[in-house]
C-alpha cells in the first residue's frame, strides 16, 4: 500500500455527523435504544460539555446480561444494572482517543494494541469532533486500492 495510505490524516476521513453521544447522568432507558442502531455510545460530561469521559459498547451491555448469577469479578456482587441508574453507571471511563492530525498509521496501531474497532477525535481539551471506527479506515483502504 503506497505511503499515502498510511499517512493519511484522520480528520480527512473521521466521521463527524451523528455521532452517538450521551451525557453521564442519562438515565440508562435513554441508553440502550442507542445501542440497538450502534455499536457504542460515547458518553460526555453533560449537556454543555461534550468532554468525553466515557463509553458504553454492546460488549458492556452482554457483560451485564449474559451475567446469571449476578457477579462480577472475584465473585463480588455486579452493581451496573440495566434497570437503574445512569449511563455513568456503566460505562467504560478509560477511552482510548485520538486528534485529528493523527495518522491512519497512528489510529491502526492505537486500535490493535488496546484491542478496539472506534476511536473518539478529540481535541486538546478532550471535546469530541467526531470518530473513526475500523470501518472508515478499511473504506479509505478500499479507495486507495482501487486507484492503483
Amino acid at each position: 500500500m503506497p505511503p499515502k495510505f498510511w499517512d493519511a490524516k484522520i480528520e480527512d476521513i473521521m466521521q463527524k455527523k451523528d455521532i452517538p453521544i450521551i451525557e453521564r447522568s442519562a438515565p440508562i432507558d435513554r441508553v440502550l435504544p442507542f445501542l440497538t442502531t450502534k455499536t457504542h455510545v460515547w458518553v460526555t460530561e453533560g449537556k454543555r460539555s461534550e468532554k468525553v469521559v466515557g463509553v458504553i459498547t454492546e460488549h458492556d451491555i452482554l457483560s451485564i446480561l449474559a451475567s446469571k448469577t449476578g457477579t462480577h469479578m472475584f465473585g463480588l456482587p455486579d452493581m451496573r444494572s440495566l434497570d437503574k441508574g445512569s449511563a455513568e453507571d456503566i460505562m467504560t471511563k478509560r477511552v482510548v482517543k485520538c486528534n485529528p492530525s493523527e495518522t491512519i498509521e497512528d489510529a491502526l496501531d492505537r486500535m490493535r494494541v488496546e484491542g478496539i474497532r472506534r476511536l473518539p477525535v478529540v481535541d486538546d481539551n478532550d471535546v469530541i469532533l467526531g470518530e473513526v471506527r475500523l470501518w472508515h479506515i478499511l473504506k479509505k483502504f478500499i479507495a486507495v486500492a482501487k486507484k492503483k
